[in-house]
């Protein structure tokens, strides 16, 4: 556990104009007491499992990431969390916008009275930039659609944005035709091709506003550069794998924040994360591990706070060009979900039984999806005409007892494949130590390895040929069933890590055009339609993957911290928080 109760003074650092510190080295600290733990200075500690991975909103893609950019940087519109009804308001907008009969013209009034943290103005014209840099990252056709700078192919050295697949069209366009300055408050956005879910998705963290004066045009914002928005927060430094800290903004356009600085200190094991709230090294842990919770109810100092079930899930992915259909469906069916949310998430959460969770529309949860039963799942094997010829030359059949099934496994196993996990993650490899034992119930010897978080994104991203399947979780970029449909499973999609329906095969072929037609659909029973079929062949038919969990949202914080609001979605916004001083 890190020491309590402690500051990091950085020996190397820049001072930007701003005033606030700013990280170039972090070759050499020293570590100071700073006395009592969110003294008068209203200065709250955040308990995070893992450090940031990038803080440029056009190319970053995970919770950590978006946890200080939501309040550093700051969106159009934005989701209201903290009404049941989860409603899209208008943020650096001033109402919605209005909406051409085509659907494809959006003229959206801007807030005046807005500055970047750096003094720059916000408008039209500083919108306008931040849009055209992300289609720049986006990387379509060289890009000389957009204006200067960004009307110039992106560098080899730069990968494209790994969110891009939210804003391309099904045939691969960029959703966003053009931005036009139509007023110094006022902004067009032309689109390529209507969609329904175009509100939901100027919510989305990546088209964060940012400053021109300070982000780069051609590349992604660094680490150790100063990430400027027009949130109530400033970033004031990032030591990966230690902390990062977020300082309040005196010159907010509502006025200022009462909290002074937000830090998430980093803690590699979900044990010393709990224990780091109860020992007071931290004042809010969200999500606490269920064998903390009577110490949390017990402790006057501390409040425990159920919120229901959350929109983040879990599931694992098959790779399908290593593991046919057959396969998956009868790997499905052996794996023992209850085991996993009873002992590995102690009751923590919730089966999932399809592609979309509750909370989010048009969720299907009435499906015929596979739950855990040995019997079916070898019986799917001796059936197959593939399978069914491999299993009775090893002497299998269905009068096969556990042992023999188990015997094959470890001795010449009917199929091999791998599964990888994050280093760091205990629940994922947990998930796929239960997996290997599972599996050899049904004759199949399973592999699981260990990989660096970048590795496995890396992995996903450009060589799939190593991996065969993998645990991976996801949290709402915006409030539309797509966002748990297309980034991960269309052919369209950078991190399709499964390469599902990237061949456009006979067997998903209709999957993969339900996906492109519901893009563009905007009648809402018509979309209906098409995503309870898009869910119906995906959990009954082709399996993908194995949908495992939906976790229960519950938070903790010190009795004394007020205006904290958890939500489903795990986004907080610290801008109304702050501690009584007795």
């Amino acid at each position: 556990m890190r020491k309590k109760n402690l500051a990091i003074i950085i020996l190397s650092i820049g001072l930007t104009c701003s005033g606030v510190f700013n990280i170039v080295t972090l070759s050499k600290f020293i570590i100071v007491d700073k006395g009592v733990l969110a003294p008068n200075r209203q200065e709250v500690i955040v308990a995070a499992s893992h450090t940031i991975e990038d803080l440029d909103p056009a190319y970053s893609y995970n919770i950590a990431d978006s946890a200080v950019i939501d309040n550093v940087c700051e969106t159009l519109y934005a989701i209201n969390w903290s009404d049941p009804s989860f409603p899209i308001v208008p943020l650096l907008a001033t109402v919605m916008p209005t909406i051409s009969s085509d659907g494809l013209e959006y003229t959206i009034p801007l807030r005046m009275g807005v500055r970047f943290h750096d003094g720059t103005v916000f408008n039209a014209q500083t919108a306008k930039w931040t849009l055209d840099r992300y289609s720049f990252f986006i990387n379509w056709s060289g890009n000389n659609y957009l204006p200067a700078p960004f009307n110039i192919s992106l560098p080899s050295s730069i990968l494209p944005t790994k969110s891009r697949i939210l804003y391309k069209t099904a045939t691969g366009l960029p959703l966003i035709n053009r931005t036009e300055v139509l007023a110094p408050y006022m902004l067009k956005i032309v689109l390529n091709e209507k969609k329904g879910s175009f509100m939901a998705l100027l919510c989305f963290s990546g088209l964060s506003m940012l400053s021109p004066d300070h982000a780069p045009a051609n590349r992604y914002y660094y680490n150790y550069e100063k990430l400027v928005g027009t949130g109530p927060f400033e970033l004031a430094y990032v030591l990966a794998d230690v902390e990062q800290k977020i300082i309040r903004f005196d010159n907010y356009w509502r006025g200022p924040a009462r909290l002074d600085s937000v830090v998430w200190s980093v803690f590699d094991d979900y044990s010393t994360r709990n224990q780091a709230l109860l020992s007071g090294d931290v004042n809010v842990l969200l999500s606490p591990e269920r064998p903390f919770f009577t110490h949390i109810e017990n402790d006057p100092r501390l409040k425990l706070v159920y919120a229901g079930n959350t929109m983040n899930v879990d599931w694992i992915t098959f790779n399908v060009d290593h593991i046919d259909t057959t396969m998956r469906k009868a790997i499905s069916y052996a794996y023992n979900y209850t085991y996993i949310i009873n002992v590995v998430y102690l009751s923590n959460a919730v089966r999932w039984p399809t592609y979309i969770p509750k909370g989010i529309q048009y969720a299907n949860y009435s499906l015929n999806a596979p739950t855990f039963n040995r019997t079916y799942a070898r019986s799917i094997l001796l059936t197959d005409p593939i399978w069914g010829p491999i299993c009775t030359a090893r002497g299998l059949n269905s009068a096969s007892t556990d042992a023999d099934w188990i015997n094959v496994a470890i001795d010449d196993p009917i199929f091999r494949f791998n599964y990888s996990w994050n280093f760091g993650n205990l629940k994922r490899q947990a998930l796929g130590d239960r997996l290997e034992f599972d599996l050899e119930y049904i004759g199949v010897d399973l592999t699981t390895f260990g990989i660096a978080w970048g590795d496995l994104l890396n992995a996903i991203l450009h060589d799939r040929n190593r991996i065969d399947s993998y645990e991976f979780g996801w949290a709402p970029d915006y409030l539309d069933p797509e966002n748990y449909i297309n980034p991960l499973w269309s052919n369209q999609s950078d991190i399709n890590g499964g390469n599902y329906n990237v061949n456009y095969n006979t067997d998903t072929s209709e999957t993969q055009r339900l996906m492109d037609a519901a893009l563009t659909e905007t009648d809402s029973q018509a979309r209906k339609l098409m995503y309870w079929e898009i869910q119906r062949r995906m959990v009954e038919e082709e399996y993908p993957g194995m949908p495992i969990l939906a976790q229960v949202n519950y938070d903790a914080w010190v009795s004394n911290f007020q205006g904290f609001i958890s939500n489903p979605g795990g986004r907080v916004s610290w801008y109304g928080c702050y501690f009584t001083i007795n």
